[in-house]
């Protein structure tokens, strides 16, 4: 080879081999990017389990008490870890309730005096529920334990699907499924009579 060709094939391969190091580094970084990624993801999950081990711990210390001796702050702290909406633990502190007057909470007392919404309604009174019974360590089993999609998802199996896309909306999930009554679900929009009782005999 003359020297002009090695002199082109020395180029060529110095050329390459740069590339080569373009890539790597390229390659490099975004390997980088993911594990600072994960870092997160990790850091993230951790906060929120030790979030949740807080609140467990509360629950339980607040479970120990008899119900009628919590307090209006006990009651509304209750409630906002079992995940009441705020809108409703508010009217509850506003309307002083307290462990005792828990104890007697009805679904009218709630619609008429709170004027709370549907959902909020079945919220408190399932927490109630639980708490007089003794139950709140308990696990949900069966449609209970449902999030809002699989309420929408049971409900296109049976072949409602404009219900479930309404039922969604509202954030009605297995907890609050299980409690409806036909009338409830004229307040959620449900407006067939047939539909209605099908839903709710199911």
């Amino acid at each position: 080879k003359t020297m002009e060709e090695r002199k082109k094939a020395l180029e060529e391969e110095l050329k390459k081999l740069n590339e080569n190091i373009v890539t790597k580094e390229r390659e490099h970084n975004e390997w980088m990017k993911k594990v600072k990624g994960k870092g997160g993801e990790i850091e993230w999950l951790e906060k929120q389990f030790a979030s949740l081990e807080v609140k467990v711990k509360r629950l339980d210390q607040l479970n120990s008490k008899a119900i009628k001796i919590l307090t209006v702050e006990e009651v509304k702290e209750t409630m906002r870890l079992e995940g009441v909406k705020a809108d409703a633990v508010e009217k509850l502190e506003t309307s002083k309730v307290d462990g005792e007057t828990m104890m007697d909470l009805e679904e009218y007392y709630l619609m008429d005096d709170l004027e709370l919404g549907l959902i909020e309604r079945k919220q408190v009174l399932f927490v109630t529920e639980r708490r007089r019974e003794g139950r709140m360590n308990e696990e949900l089993k069966g449609a209970e334990g449902w999030d809002v999609d699989q309420v929408e998802k049971w409900m296109i199996e049976n072949g409602m699907e404009e219900e479930g896309a309404k039922m969604k909306k509202v954030g009605v999930d297995g907890v609050v499924l299980v409690r409806l009554e036909a009338k409830d679900l004229k307040e959620l929009g449900v407006e067939s009579l047939r539909r209605r009782k099908e839903i709710a005999e199911k």
